[in-house]
């Protein structure tokens, strides 16, 4: 980084160089006097380098991506986590991982073996997260509980016995707790985390603060229309399975109309094969327009975006602006969370409320008999021995068999223990940083 000071110092001049933060990361800001950043640098893991570029998105903008990228997948879970429905991810990655087991290839020695191991994961998975009395169970449709059960009771194993289970499952994601985790504090982190170091075309089209930038820094009218024409596609291809057949063949005309007949009003530079091409993709025989009628046109017009501008974008003002205001809104919500839980704790303290010697001693002795600790576990201060249900309690023999049986689930709890501990370690820091 000081060679490359050095060379900005001969070509620029004497300019001032400010130390920025992207959340675990360091980087360094080249600035003239007006505080007009030309370059980003940012140290991921030691190394000195610039932000990455990517032909393919950075960011999972679905729940199919997120659930194959194991950055987000992280902050999912940490985010399934904190809305208790945590066993809703570890039902679907045990559920994966059982499947893929049967693509493996099996010699004829090891089969009878490998179909009692494959039994005994089904049956895992099934008393962990499928049947009712299980501490983590999860909420099927009785018809679902029906269809692995009797799948379980037969002779042959086969991989396709929790599919229904995880398709609800993976409906809950794609329904519920997606969108909310794109609203999330945890969503805020991901993109911070992902966007400090990589950045693709299509995550700018899908980051709405990203892309009105970037509209600005496009300064050519011709490649204008070639992202106007991005976004149409991408709003006609998100849209798509909800139009109807009329619906989806006005769309698509609408779009051609624009940017592709030779009467266009914003003409793209696309040749005659490639217009002809999409005519064929959008007049179809069933009078629906394919999903994917402007895809060649997109691939011309997108290489020509990322090779003119994208590089040069993300080492722009505005790109850097948008990395600080985002770290700025994670912290803003972390310090928000704690001021509120600050003045909960205050409240009875700034109403002029102070509870009798009675009162007090009575506050006290209820507040003494248990306690929670930073984790948020719960801990009796008193012997509760007497009060544990002998038959429904772990004997000692199945907890000592647990302890040397059941290694895997013991190792799970260890990890996940040790990444609750890192996000509060880290809450508290960022927390203790922005009081400071």
């Amino acid at each position: 980084l000081t060679s490359i000071i050095c060379v900005l110092n001969q070509k620029l001049g004497p300019k001032y160089y400010e130390r920025s933060s992207f959340g675990s990361d360091t980087g360094y800001c080249y600035a003239d006097n007006q505080s007009r950043i030309l370059l980003v640098f940012v140290l991921a893991n030691g190394v000195q380098e610039p932000i990455g570029i990517q032909e393919s998105r950075a960011i999972a903008h679905n729940v199919d991506l997120l659930l194959g990228d194991p950055s987000g997948l992280a902050f999912f879970i940490h985010y399934l986590e904190s809305c208790e429905q945590l066993n809703l991810i570890k039902f679907w990655i045990h559920v994966e991982g059982y499947k893929a087991s049967f693509g493996e290839k099996r010699t004829v020695s090891s089969q009878k073996a490998e179909e009692s191991l494959a039994l005994l994961d089904a049956r895992n998975i099934y008393n962990k997260y499928i049947d009712e009395e299980s501490v983590s169970s999860i909420s099927f449709p009785r018809k679902i509980l029906k269809k692995v059960f009797d799948k379980l009771s037969e002779q042959q194993i086969s991989s396709d016995i929790f599919d229904e289970a995880r398709d609800y499952v993976h409906d809950l994601f794609d329904s519920r707790y997606f969108k909310q985790f794109e609203e999330s504090l945890f969503y805020k982190k991901y993109q911070l985390q992902v966007l400090s170091r990589h950045c693709g075309l299509d995550d700018v089209l899908h980051v709405p603060s990203l892309l009105n930038a970037f509209l600005e820094f496009v300064d050519n009218r011709g490649d204008h229309n070639c992202l106007q024409f991005l976004i149409a596609c991408h709003t006609f291809e998100t849209n798509y399975r909800f139009l109807s057949d009329k619906e989806a063949l006005d769309d698509a005309m609408s779009i051609y109309d624009k940017y592709i007949s030779m009467q266009a009003i914003s003409p793209l530079k696309i040749d005659d094969m490639v217009r002809r091409t999409m005519e064929s993709e959008i007049c179809t025989v069933s009078g629906r327009p394919s999903q994917m009628s402007f895809y060649s046109a997109k691939r011309v017009c997108a290489l020509r975006i990322r090779e003119r501008y994208l590089r040069r974008f993300v080492r722009s003002p505005g790109y850097h602006n948008y990395l600080i205001e985002l770290e700025a809104d994670v912290h803003n919500t972390v310090s928000g969370i704690y001021f509120q839980c600050r003045y909960s704790a205050t409240n009875d303290e700034q109403s002029g409320y102070y509870p009798n010697d009675a009162e007090r001693f009575n506050y006290d002795f209820c507040r003494n008999l248990a306690e929670v600790d930073c984790m948020g576990r719960y801990h009796v201060l008193y012997d509760d021995s007497l009060a544990v249900d002998k038959d429904r309690g772990p004997s000692r023999i199945r907890q000592k068999l647990r302890k040397y049986l059941d290694k895997a689930t013991l190792k799970e709890e260890e990890v996940a223990l040790e990444v609750a501990r890192t996000i509060i370690a880290d809450v508290q820091n960022m927390v203790e940083a922005g009081r400071k």
